[in-house]
């Protein structure tokens, strides 16, 4: 019985000092995320207890000892401690932090929900500026004017009476008439300019104009016989004359510009004659006469224009006023005292094209 005994009593006091050798000279190795906290120690009531009075054989397996080789007495104050130790309550321990220079691990903070990103507002890529066009060469449009018709450089033929053999004829009055001669007509048509720099262009345009005018005046005949026995004659007449022309006409002009302010324009101008009516009334003491002719007019003219505008940008378009003056260089029939024309035109011209 008593055998037994002892070699159980032995186990008892050998088995802590034999886990606290372990303790010593194996320490656990830590785990990388293991807590910091001192390891669990069982309470004295897991300790299984032994029942000295009990005569029943012990399970107990040893499966290695190995004899210590401490003093008899060393092996007793020992296991005396062991079971003062156990008997005894568990004295705080002291933690001491880890050495983390050796084994540091990164703390990984706990999982959260994102964070709502702060709305950025999408900005639109810079669209790709367009090239600057080049200043346009070509333009088209329309153009439309009125103008003031007149004659020059004639005595509508009232000179050109020649004396009779019995007589002389003297008519008086007929720089009235020519005076006195004018009118409004129209122009409309189609314009074309070429522009070589913001200074100089050229344009031309292809228009139907009507030309017009009338003149009146008081003219005195003096019928002169060579006769000295016979009386000189004397007769009032009153005058008037008409006359229009529908002509095609065709100017080619340069024209200086300084920009923003005004232009100059000048050029040569072809006028060809589409239609033409002349009438003539002659009133005196026996009646009015009225003399009628259509036809008979030049079929080309040529005239000199020059004029002074200005332009003026509307969005992609341009808008031109101008006054234009037409000078004829040729006379419009063949008679020898045919008159010449000449126009003052207010034109105003769109460029859209």
């Amino acid at each position: 019985m008593k055998q037994p005994f002892v070699l159980s009593l032995a186990f008892l006091l050998l088995f802590p000092c034999w886990l606290s050798a372990q303790d010593v000279t194996e320490p656990a190795a830590q785990e990388p995320n293991a807590s910091l906290t001192s390891p669990e120690v069982p309470s004295p009531a897991a300790i299984p207890q032994i029942d000295s009075t009990s005569t029943a054989p012990l399970n107990y397996e040893i499966t290695s000892y190995e004899p210590a080789t401490a003093s008899p007495t060393d092996s007793l104050q020992a296991s005396g401690n062991a079971a003062t130790d156990s008997t005894q309550s568990k004295p705080e321990t002291v933690e001491q932090a880890p050495d983390t220079t050796a084994n540091a691990t990164p703390e990984i903070a706990p999982e959260t929900a994102p964070e709502a990103a702060p709305a950025i507002k999408e900005e639109k890529p810079a669209e790709p500026q367009p090239a600057q066009d080049k200043p346009k060469r070509i333009w088209g449009g329309i153009t439309a004017g009125i103008t003031y018709n007149d004659y020059f450089s004639t005595k509508f033929g009232l000179n050109d009476i020649k004396p009779k053999k019995d007589y002389n004829l003297t008519i008086s009055g007929a720089d009235d008439l020519l005076s006195n001669f004018w009118g409004v007509g129209f122009k409309v048509g189609m314009s074309g300019m070429f522009v070589a720099s913001p200074y100089f262009n050229v344009r031309s345009d292809l228009s139907l104009a009507l030309r017009q005018g009338t003149g009146k005046t008081n003219a005195s005949v003096i019928l002169d016989w060579k006769d000295s026995g016979l009386e000189d004659q004397k007769s009032d007449l009153e005058i008037e004359y008409s006359a229009m022309q529908l002509n095609i006409d065709l100017p080619f002009l340069a024209r200086v510009t300084i920009p923003n302010v005004i232009y100059f324009e000048a050029g040569p101008m072809f006028s060809f004659n589409v239609y033409s009516k002349s009438e003539s009334k002659i009133t005196d003491i026996y009646g009015t006469e009225k003399f009628e002719e259509k036809g008979g007019l030049k079929a080309i003219e040529f005239d000199i224009a020059a004029g002074i505008g200005i332009s003026r940008s509307i969005g992609k378009s341009m808008l031109d006023f101008d006054l234009r003056f037409v000078f004829g260089m040729t006379r419009i029939s063949d008679a020898n005292d045919a008159p010449k024309t000449w126009q003052g035109q207010l034109n105003i011209t769109y460029w859209f094209l």
